[in-house]
């Protein structure tokens, strides 16, 4: 991403997005705490710029697959969910053919996280005991590819980060070939 357009409007939605989660839930203090790590984005200078650009659609949809020859391993270094550190997740990607016509791509992957990472990952959460965490953090997608003409025809991504009940996100992105 060079540049955000509509940086202006999407930290005006952060704002009211913000302001109700906190009316909603002001006796929670875990979404106060997850407001809070959220608002360093929107603060700091590129905060919103790299958010877009971790979300942003080539990041997704090539993902790493053109130009390779499978299967293949890589490392990819991703901030976590809560922006609070990055890891860096070691993906296997393996290719199989469906048909004549098209090829099923998978990729998955998870970190390797030593306590060090935990404690820079969840430490400033207070309702997170680091002793008696075992986050659960996996990264996944499948793709159809066209062989005919080398485009994806669909794919499902899927990233997850369960740290406890009090802590979890995931996101999943569905990708389809319009013709």
């Amino acid at each position: 991403v060079i540049k955000v357009e509509n940086i202006e409007t999407i930290k005006q939605k952060w704002k009211s997005v913000k302001a109700e989660m906190f009316e909603y839930n002001k006796n929670m203090t875990s979404i106060q705490d997850l407001l809070k790590v959220n608002e360093k984005n929107f603060e700091e200078k590129g905060g919103v710029e790299q958010m877009v650009n971790e979300i942003e659609f080539f990041n997704v949809c090539i993902n790493h697959l053109y130009g390779k020859k499978f299967p293949f391993y890589i490392q990819k270094t991703m901030p976590n969910f809560f922006r609070t550190t990055e890891f860096i997740i070691e993906l296997d990607y393996e290719n199989n053919k469906r048909d004549a016509h098209t090829n099923s791509i998978h990729f998955s992957g998870a970190p390797s996280l030593s306590k060090k990472d935990l404690e820079k990952a969840y430490g400033s959460f207070p309702f997170i005991n680091l002793n008696a965490i075992n986050p659960k953090i996996n990264y996944r997608g499948d793709y159809v590819i066209d062989l005919q003409d080398g485009f994806v025809k669909s794919g499902e991504i899927s990233y997850k980060e369960i740290v406890d009940p009090r802590l979890e996100a995931e996101i999943k992105y569905k990708i389809e070939r319009y013709e």
